[in-house]
């Protein structure tokens, strides 16, 4: 039993690979079941037997995908650690997320989609209304520690990884630019991290 399990899950994964492979070169609408059965080297019936409709597979990836972004940031809170290392050590979480290319394919894919399908707008919205990343867990315990003074821990999360999306995320979903070479890579961080304190630290 255990057995088929695996494979069974490993045909799933091949399935959601096949998907964002075939969605990202042609696009949602132009992608059919039996593109994606090939080119995950399976029958039609066993991606019908996985996912129930192409909307279906759809909602699976996006929710992988936000997981995936959700605990990116994931970090227990230390108190014998510097906020600056630890917040460091987020950063580097963080960017190397965005440089994975397959997390930046099915951000251009969800964006896409969410621009003329009302549907897929509203679920990408209540994923994110329905969850925490795991910074917004560490700047609330770092602010309850008395060692940030935030106010809005969501504006502030926003703020922290919008510094580092801003070199390393939208250039690449908008074709503008790659992700930063390793000259750039930590003077973005640290400069991240900087401004970010600058703002929110405690005052001695």
């Amino acid at each position: 039993m255990q057995d088929k399990q695996t494979l069974s899950e490993r045909k799933k994964s091949d399935i959601v690979a096949a998907a964002i492979q075939e969605f990202d070169s042609h696009g949602f609408q132009k992608t059919s079941m039996d593109q994606i059965a090939k080119t995950a080297n399976v029958s039609k019936r066993t991606v019908y037997n996985h996912f129930s409709s192409k909307d279906a597979l759809f909602t699976e990836i996006t929710t992988i995908m936000w997981e995936q972004a959700l605990t990116a940031t994931a970090y227990t809170y230390q108190k014998a650690l510097s906020i600056e290392e630890q917040l460091t050590a987020i950063a580097e979480q963080e960017m190397a997320l965005l440089k994975s290319t397959t997390f930046i394919s099915v951000s251009r894919l969800i964006i896409a989609e969410c621009l003329h399908n009302e549907n897929t707008k509203q679920q990408t919205l209540a994923h994110i209304a329905d969850t925490e990343s795991g910074l917004n867990i560490w700047l609330k315990k770092a602010t309850e520690d008395g060692r940030l003074v935030i106010a809005d821990i969501d504006i502030a999360a926003t703020q922290f990884t919008g510094l580092l999306k801003s070199f390393a995320y939208w250039p690449q979903i908008i074709g503008f630019g790659e992700f930063p070479e390793q000259s750039k890579y930590q003077q973005i961080i640290d400069s991240a991290v900087a401004m970010f304190l600058g703002q929110y630290l405690t005052k001695a």
